[in-house]
Order: structure tokens, then C-alpha cells, then sequence
């Protein structure tokens, strides 16, 4: 049976069925945005439509919860608390649905928050197909991923959410054409079920559940007994963050019971008509191109790590290249440098030798005169003048006998280079001559006068 996954433009107020919303709360928190949804979710509530709560937490929060509502204009249908027992779900829902007026029962958790439409959707398409008994929805948390798209049962009858939402987690789109498709399912999540209310009363919830599975045994016993499908409604929609209600009990005592009630009564047979083979095949196909996607982005990362550890293997070779070359550039240095100190240091010691030996020890006296001839101012005139200039310039150019060195290397004691002393002597013997022409030429211009 294919039916259509989108309701057309839901029923006028005054054609809808009357509705009895049913939710189980201890926490005011939740129930109050649970119900600021249903004002959203339903274009009009009519005056018979109510809303019946089992309460189970403090009667402080409670007043406080229903005082607000009776000051605030919430556009939601009436609240009123039908039962205080404590909680136990299946229970407290069938003491609840005894209790209902509507005609159309919707089933809550108080801590799903229904989107825009949604009831008016659900309520649209059981109106059109009178045949679907039962109706669920497409739920996602808070953070926006998936959390419930149907119930599928294993070869063994153990029940799964389709898609496996809670086994991978953000690997599906709860957007996606997978979550979007609708159609008969073995089962619903009993956080949100639409349902006409002679069904519900005609079967119940079983009892005997501990923790969960009353839902899924509802849904497979309405097909049973009454041989008319469960519904999966893309479009009837919410966030639900699984849980929060019930805590993390141990459901799969439940879950495993159930199973075993499946297999034993050939149930998997009797759904037949709920597309279970396409949902199957639906499932491995979405699982295979989510592999292959998968070890499209693993290949992809494995190339950036790839990239990621040869840059850093290149960096790293090219630091130890600049590491050697800089070690090589201070090797140099460093040699350059003893290189100076040695001959620095030789420089001294010769030096020192020079001072210490008897050349430059007799030669004290020829410096001596040397350099005063080199001080002393030369008085000049005509052709002896020019001669003076010419010979006190040639002087000049000689080095200065403090700086001058034996020939030999200045040994302590060494004797005196002759060609050094021989030049020096010229030298003294030229600076003298031209002394004492000065002086004649001086005496000779005096007397003439």
C-alpha cells in the first residue's frame, strides 16, 4: 500500500475531529514548551479539545505551571490533570484514554516539541485514509539530527529504529529523501502516535512492560487483530530529545522479551503488507553509500595527513640544511678568529723581542735624533731652501726608526741589519748637511748686507 507522504490543505475547524492530547510530565520545564508547541501545531483548537495530564512531581511546580497558563492567552486547547500516580507509561496512558473525549487521540511525551502544522497534517491524512490505523512521526533532537524515522524489526523480531539514528549518529540526514520517504511500517515510537480513539481502547497498551516495548507490541497487535496499517508520516514532525523523560533505564529485558513473543508467533510474517522488504533494502542501499562516502572522506584525510606529515618532512630537512650550513658558517668564523689571535699574539711577542734587544737598544740615540729632524722646521731660501725641501721631503718618506725591525726577525740580542743602519746613517748624514748649508747661506746673505 502506498499512501501520500504530504497532507494537503488540513480540514476547516469546523469539520475536524475533536482531539485528546495525552502526556505523562513531572518536569514543568518540558510540559510548558511541550505545550506552547500544540498552539503551533494546530491551526485551530475548538473548545472540545483538552489536553490530559498525568502528573508525577511536586505539586509546588504544578501550581505554579497552572497559574501561569490561566494568566497567559497560550492559544493551546485546555489542561487538565486527569490522574497523580506514578509513572509508569503504559499504565498511566490507558487510565488516561479512558478518560478522553476526542475523537482522535495523540499520544505525547512531554518532552517532544511538535512543529508548525504537524497535527494538523497527521489529522488530514487519517481523515484521508481512514484505512491507517495508527500514525507516527519523523522526530530529530535538538541538535538537529535524527532520532526516530519508524521502528523495523530484525530477522530475529528484535525491534530497531530504521535508519539506525542511534547507532549513527550525524551519518544520517534527517532532511534527507530516506528520512523523508513515508509509508505502513511495522512500528512507531509510542513519543508521538496519532490514533482514532476506539482503536486505542479496542487494544491498549500491555501492561506488563517494565520500561518500553508497549509501543511496538500496540502497533503489531492493531495490524494483527484488526489487519489495518501503521503509519510512518514524514511530515508529522518534532524535536525529541530521547530520554529525558524515563531517564536511562534498562530497556532491553523489554526488548528482548518481545522479540521472543515475535519470532514464536511467525509475526514477521503477518506484516507482510508493511513494506518491510523495502524498508530493508532501503537501509542497505543508504548503509553502503554511507561506507563508501565515508572511505571517500577517510582517503581524503589520509591524503592531507599525507601532505600534512611530507611538508613537515621538508620543513624539517630544510631546517637541518640551514642548521649545517650555519654550523659550517660558524666554523669558519671561528677559525678566522683563532687564525687572528695567533698572529695577534705572535705580533705581540715579536714586538716585545724588538723592544728587549740591543739593535733597538743602540739605536735609541738615532731615533731619537731622527725624529727631531723630522720635527724640527727647515727655514729655506733660494736654491738652498729648495735643495732643504727637496732633501727634508726625501727624509720623510723614510719610516720612523721606532718602527723599523732587524731584517731578520727581532730577536732579543740579535745584531743590527747593515743595510737598515746604512740607510738610516745616509739619511742622518743628508738631514745634517742640508742643516748646516741653511746655516752658511744664512751667514754668507748676512755679511754681503
Amino acid at each position: 500500500m502506498t499512501l501520500p507522504a504530504e497532507a494537503a490543505t488540513p480540514p476547516a475547524a469546523r469539520d475536524a475531529p475533536t482531539l485528546s492530547c495525552l502526556v505523562i510530565s513531572r518536569t514543568a520545564a518540558l510540559l510548558e514548551r511541550m505545550l506552547a508547541s500544540l498552539s503551533r501545531a494546530r491551526l485551530h483548537w475548538g473548545e472540545a479539545d483538552e489536553v490530559l495530564l498525568s502528573w508525577n512531581g511536586s505539586e509546588e511546580e504544578l501550581e505554579e505551571l497552572l497559574r501561569r497558563r490561566e494568566e497567559a492567552e497560550t492559544g493551546a486547547p485546555t489542561l487538565r490533570v486527569a490522574l497523580r500516580e506514578p509513572y509508569h507509561f503504559a499504565r498511566n496512558m490507558n487510565r488516561l484514554a479512558e478518560q478522553a473525549r476526542g475523537e482522535l487521540l495523540v499520544l505525547i511525551n512531554d518532552d517532544v516539541e511538535l512543529d508548525p502544522g504537524s497535527l494538523d497534517r497527521a489529522i488530514h491524512l487519517l481523515e484521508t485514509h481512514p484505512e491507517i490505523a495508527l500514525l507516527g512521526g519523523r522526530l530529530r533532537g535538538s541538535d538537529g539530527r535524527l532520532t526516530h524515522a519508524g521502528l523495523l524489526l530484525s530477522p530475529g523480531g528484535l525491534p530497531y529504529n530504521r535508519l539506525r539514528p542511534d547507532q549513527l549518529p550525524g551519518l544520517i540526514d534527517a532532511e534527507g529523501l530516506d528520512a523523508m520517504e513515508s509509508g505502513p511500517i511495522p512500528a512507531v515510537t509510542g513519543a508521538l502516535m496519532v490514533l482514532p480513539r476506539e482503536v486505542f481502547l479496542g487494544i491498549r497498551f500491555r501492561e506488563s512492560f517494565r520500561v518500553c516495548g508497549e509501543d511496538i507490541d500496540l502497533c503489531l497487535q492493531i495490524q494483527r487483530q484488526l489487519g489495518r496499517p501503521v503509519y510512518y508520516a514524514s511530515d508529522v514532525s518534532g524535536v525529541h530529545d530521547e530520554k529525558s523523560t524515563r531517564g536511562d533505564a534498562v530497556d532491553h529485558f523489554d526488548l528482548q522479551r518481545l522479540a521472543g513473543e515475535i519470532s514464536a508467533s511467525g509475526g514477521l510474517a503477518a506484516l507482510a503488507d508493511t513494506n518491510l522488504a523495502h524498508w530493508a533494502v532501503q537501509e542497505g542501499r543508504l548503509f553502503f553509500e554511507t561506507i563508501q562516502r565515508l572511505r571517500g572522506e577517510i582517503r581524503d584525510l589520509e591524503d592531507l595527513v599525507n601532505q600534512k606529515r611530507d611538508a613537515i618532512t621538508d620543513l624539517g630537512r630544510q631546517q637541518e640544511d640551514a642548521a649545517a650550513r650555519h654550523r659550517d658558517q660558524l666554523r669558519g668564523l671561528q677559525l678566522k678568529l683563532n687564525d687572528a689571535e695567533l698572529r695577534a699574539s705572535l705580533a705581540l711577542r715579536d714586538l716585545e723581542a724588538l723592544r728587549q734587544s740591543r739593535t733597538w737598544k743602540a739605536t735609541a740615540p738615532l731615533r731619537s735624533l731622527a725624529d727631531s729632524l723630522r720635527a724640527a722646521p727647515l727655514e729655506a731660501s733660494g736654491d738652498g731652501g729648495a735643495a732643504g725641501d727637496s732633501d727634508a721631503a726625501a727624509l720623510a718618506e723614510l719610516p720612523p726608526l721606532s718602527r723599523m725591525a732587524p731584517a731578520g726577525g727581532p730577536e732579543a740580542g740579535s745584531p743590527a741589519d747593515p743595510a737598515q743602519l746604512h740607510v738610516v746613517f745616509d739619511s742622518l748624514i743628508l738631514g745634517l748637511a742640508n742643516r748646516a748649508s741653511v746655516s752658511r747661506g744664512g751667514s754668507t746673505a748676512t755679511a754681503a748686507s
